[in-house]
């Protein structure tokens, strides 16, 4: 599986991991957050975010959107460093 990249990355934070910046590069490492790393009750955005990501494993050119997803899960979920 091609990884389609994500520019800039977006930075990330687990609620757990207090003072480490995860700066999250492509679909592939986005969805396999969503899916399978999500540190908090997932929300309506998360619901979005995981749609979209799968959505462009399949097609490249959803990346731009499916990066935005996961910044806006991301933020929902307080996890977001900083703003792009």
């Amino acid at each position: 599986m091609d990884r389609v990249w994500f520019h800039p990355p977006v930075p990330i934070c687990f609620p757990d991991w207090v003072g480490t910046t995860i700066h999250v590069g492509n679909v592939v490492q986005a969805t396999d957050i969503l899916l399978r790393f999500w540190p908090v009750e997932p929300g309506q955005k998360h619901r979005i975010a995981r749609e979209v990501c799968l959505a462009a494993l399949e097609d490249p050119a959803k990346a731009g959107i499916a990066r935005q997803a996961f910044q806006e899960a991301a933020e929902e979920a307080g996890m977001l460093v900083g703003r792009r």
